[in-house]
């Protein structure tokens, strides 16, 4: 088993020496990070921290280097939410349309979920993470399967987070959109992002059962390649110059898409607790202002991969462990993120503030309004 989870996990000849970069102001996250890498004894792990448009941190430790492409597990959501919301913004797909509309045998109630609730988990599909793999290599057989699900809630009901309700998503964009899950994301983030070491097909293992690929969770990806991503997704939708998504699209994945429901399935640690709406589309809301307007998102992985964004402060980061260890650390892989999100939250606020006039960010741990 082991070794079918080392899979997803590779690592080829290191550049990391020439490409270091870490800013004055942010030089304590070394200590941090080296601290969790020596008491945790992982493989490695690396950090990237954007401020104010600027690489003020880049750094490998252990065994990770520039070439160190991991499993991104749920981390994936993210991604897979903003392939949808290109197609929105493509007039080819609408956040309302219901699962009939694509999938006309779909029994109900699950015809009636829209797009919206399959992305945010309100679909009433239960949370399922595993078994969503066809050996066929395509989402059909795989949606199909879904389909058959024994619902949990009518949909708009609950928050059941998984990976059943986006595999149904994958396909409907399939739909929509003419082509294949690959080509759309190629087409729509990878190719305009210049995401070279990003895909939702690698080496199989326990995470990547079957051929097609898992829209929630099968995205293998590398420091760099994310990072342009989150810096995508900091700059309201824009990446040196070009318009990748819509502002309002970007948006709209960081609104509150779960307030009213039950929740009846996981929640992050940093999150348990909290008043606000926790998850918009493919991330959770890790904090917000008084309005309720999300200022830190955040899509973390079950293996430990954590990218986030955090507005107020004008960062976009990545860090990036592969922990397999599963129920001996349970929440542990999270809590190393959101470790790392508070450290560089402090520096920041510590070192960098914009002025003595700038409006000041929001503290962090999360909180709500």
């Amino acid at each position: 088993m082991l070794a079918m989870m080392m899979a997803s996990f590779t690592v080829a000849g290191s550049r990391s020496a020439a490409e270091e970069k870490v800013h004055p102001a942010y030089k304590g996250l070394t200590a941090v990070v080296e601290s969790l890498v020596d008491s945790e004894e992982l493989r490695g792990a690396s950090l990237l921290v954007i401020d104010d448009g600027r690489v003020v941190y880049r750094k490998h430790f252990g065994r990770f280097t520039d070439d160190t492409v991991v499993l991104a597990a749920s981390a994936s959501k993210w991604l897979s939410a903003a392939v949808i919301m290109a197609l929105v913004d493509k007039g080819k797909l609408n956040l309302e349309d219901p699962v009939r509309k694509f999938v006309p045998e779909t029994p109900e109630p699950l015809a009636s979920a829209t797009v919206r609730q399959l992305f945010s988990h309100t679909s009433g599909l239960p949370g399922i993470r595993r078994g969503l793999g066809t050996r066929g290599g395509n989402l059909t057989d795989s949606a199909a399967a879904v389909t058959k699900m024994k619902m949990v809630a009518e949909p708009g009901n609950v928050f059941s987070y998984g990976n059943a309700s986006m595999q149904l998503g994958g396909r409907i964009a399939e739909i929509a959109g003419g082509d294949s899950w690959d080509n759309l994301f190629q087409r729509c983030l990878a190719e305009p992002l210049g995401l070279a070491h990003t895909s939702y097909r690698g080496e199989q293992s326990f995470w990547l059962d079957g051929g097609n690929p898992k829209i929630a969770g099968g995205v293998r990806t590398s420091l760099d390649d994310y990072g342009r991503f989150v810096e995508m997704i900091l700059h309201d939708g824009q990446f040196r110059g070009r318009q990748i998504l819509s502002a309002a699209s970007v948006r709209e994945m960081e609104r509150d898409h779960t307030t009213g429901t039950k929740k009846l399935s996981f929640i992050p640690p940093m999150l348990k607790g909290v008043k606000f709406g926790i998850y918009g589309l493919g991330l959770w809301r890790l904090a917000v202002d008084p309005h309720g307007e999300a200022t830190v998102v955040a899509s973390p992985g079950a293996f430990g991969f954590f990218p986030w964004v955090d507005r107020p402060r004008g960062i976009a980061a990545v860090f990036m462990i592969q922990e397999f260890r599963g129920a001996s650390l349970g929440d542990r892989p999270h809590e190393f993120g959101a470790h790392v999100v508070r450290a560089v939250a402090e520096l920041h606020d510590a070192a960098l503030k914009k002025s003595a006039a700038t409006t000041p960010s929001p503290p962090l741990p999360m909180t709500g309004p």
